[in-house]
């Protein structure tokens, strides 16, 4: 399924925490292949999965913040 062609807004006062944006990444098909399985095991959706991964990458390389942190 393909992003809306509406970008986000932004702008003075604007927050982007607990927003989500819509990209597109590529995959190897066996990291797909292994997210389907677990998905089917846990029933938590794939892009959940990919959501905790980037976060634990910010986190590795600080740049990720807490929502407690970015919130107003």
């Amino acid at each position: 399924m393909p992003c809306a062609a509406v970008p986000p807004k932004s702008g003075a006062g604007s927050s982007f925490v607990g927003r989500k944006v819509c990209t597109t990444i590529y995959l190897e098909a066996e990291q797909v292949a292994a997210l389907k399985r677990l998905k089917a095991r846990t029933r938590v959706p794939v892009s959940a999965y990919i959501r905790e991964g980037i976060d634990e990458v910010l986190r590795r390389y600080g740049e990720a913040k807490s929502h407690e942190e970015a919130a107003p």
